[in-house]
């Protein structure tokens, strides 16, 4: 099957193994730039437009969203969909990704522990917003609205303010979270855990081979929100794991190197079962 892949980095690690995965399972991956891409409609069947030329006819779809184009990636992905093509990951699924906190209160209504924080959008916050979070340390996290986000730590009061005046320069809108001494990274596809790493206090990164209370929490995020693929950070805390954030775009690179396993493949599968079930 022919599947088209919407990323802004057609030639970058994760879209080349993902081409070499479908390479050698019989299907062929198309990496195009969203950036790139426009949507012709009119009587008919919507298509997407590389310049004046047409896309090739597509099986499934699936994008990586991210960067400038992240809401312009989800536009050509809703096109694709009301042409009947089916997504590794729904628009609807996308949909609750963005703005962050958006996918940790659907999270939290689902019974699924959630790193304690609070949003801020005046200084006069701050001192609620830690105290929501669970007191000091705390990390600051702002969300642009191409979808990068910029994280800071802060061990002091005096800190967290250096750090909100600074992230509330750029953005309107600052999430305040409890700082946690251990951070997972959970590989989520077709409902389960594929791989993981965790970032350690130290900065040292670890691959996580066996299946264990983090892992378990990130795949049941990722069916609540309905993601097929999912990045999901979960926070290592005294009271047991909770989820700190969940990505739609995440990258093979590490998690493959440091656990020298193939994660390409299982996404490939997952996204070839998705279009059957589709079709």
């Amino acid at each position: 099957m022919r599947l088209l892949l919407l990323t802004r980095r057609p030639t970058g690690y994760t879209a080349r193994r993902l081409r070499e995965a479908a390479d050698g399972l019989g299907h062929r991956i198309l990496a195009l730039d969203p950036a790139g891409l426009g949507a012709h409609l009119g009587a008919g069947r919507p298509t997407l437009v590389r310049g004046n030329r047409p896309v090739p006819a597509v099986d499934g779809a699936h994008l990586r969203p991210g960067g400038r184009t992240a809401e312009h990636g989800l536009l050509l992905l809703r096109v694709l969909e009301t042409a009947g093509v089916p997504c590794l990951n729904s628009t609807v699924a996308l949909g609750q990704l963005r703005p962050r906190t958006l996918a940790l209160a659907q999270l939290g209504l689902s019974r699924i522990p959630v790193l304690r924080g609070a949003t801020v959008r005046r200084g006069r916050e701050l001192e609620d917003a830690v105290a929501a979070a669970g007191g000091l340390p705390v990390v600051l996290h702002a969300e642009s609205r191409d979808g990068r986000i910029s994280r800071v730590g802060a061990s002091s009061l005096a800190a967290a303010r250096a750090a909100l005046s600074v992230l509330l320069g750029v953005e309107q809108t600052v999430m305040v979270q409890a700082g946690a001494p251990r951070m997972t990274r959970v590989l989520v596809v077709g409902g389960r855990a594929r791989g993981a790493v965790t970032r350690l206090a130290t900065g040292r990164m670890r691959y996580v081979a066996e299946v264990g209370p983090e892992t378990q929490l990130a795949a049941r995020a990722a069916r609540a929100l309905g993601l097929d693929v999912a990045g999901v950070d979960v926070a290592a805390l005294r009271e047991g794991p909770a989820v700190a954030s969940v990505t739609a775009s995440p990258a093979l690179e590490a998690l493959e190197a440091l656990g020298g396993v193939d994660l390409a493949t299982p996404m490939v599968r997952a996204w070839a079962a998705r279009v059957r079930a589709g079709a």
